[in-house]
């Protein structure tokens, strides 16, 4: 009977060397192919918070108006440094058409955008301030609903705006000294990237105000009447 001849110690250590290499690979393709589903969900999580952030201010400034006399905003930026990264964007909003403003159907709402830190988490993000009005007044009795606030889009570190001016067909700074209100406004913000590899982005949009129109032609009917009874 023929005896078989068995591995020899070399072929064994080759053997293992092998196997030992594809059980590598394996596991690096593994890893890879993990890492990447889990960036490809981050992303898509991360376009989805985009997507909400974007549609709410669209629906804000669809709807923007003048902050009435008493209620203690001006339209514009809150920051005296204009063009600064963290200013505080104010303006009112319209639940409803904001060309019937004037109708007693249509609620006023007060709004403020501000980059500002969770306390829960401790990341900065874009959060929106809403506060109803007439404004809430203890010493006059007046209840009402108290301001609401939640982080429109978590990540953001800075923010800073532009406002189109019809009168000086240019984009400007700071609305001070204009009237009415903008025919657009341009928000970019800087998204903080948490890879070491990455750096920061900027998300740029612009958002077009209908009733601006509207409101311009309000303001300058308003400043022409002011002066002609003070002639």
């Amino acid at each position: 009977m023929r005896r078989r001849r068995g591995y020899t110690l070399i072929e064994l250590l080759v053997a293992a060397g092998l196997a030992s290499m594809l059980l590598f690979l394996a596991a690096q393709v593994f890893s890879t192919t993990t890492r990447s589903r889990d960036r490809l969900r981050e992303r898509a999580s991360e376009a989805a918070a985009l997507q909400r952030a974007y549609e709410a201010i669209s629906r804000d400034l669809h709807s923007a108006t003048v902050p009435p006399d008493d209620s203690g905003l001006q339209f514009g930026l809150s920051a005296t440094s204009a063009g600064t990264a963290n200013n505080v964007l104010q303006l009112a909003s319209i639940v409803g058409e904001p060309l019937l403003a004037g109708r007693a159907a249509n609620e006023t709402t007060l709004i403020q955008y501000a980059v500002a830190e969770d306390p829960q988490t401790g990341r900065t993000g874009l959060w929106r301030y809403e506060t109803p009005y007439p404004v809430p007044d203890a010493t006059s009795g007046t209840t009402g609903e108290p301001e609401r606030a939640f982080v429109l889009l978590p990540g953001v570190v800075q923010a800073s705006y532009l406002f189109y001016s019809s009168s000086q067909q240019n984009w400007v700074e700071t609305w001070d000294g204009e009237v009415g209100l903008p025919a657009a406004i341009r928000i970019d913000l800087v998204l903080e990237n948490r890879s070491a590899e990455e750096e920061d982005r900027v998300e740029s949009w612009t958002f077009q105000l209908p009733s601006a129109q509207f409101e311009t032609d309000e303001a300058n009917a308003a400043a022409e009447a002011e002066s002609a009874e003070s002639l």
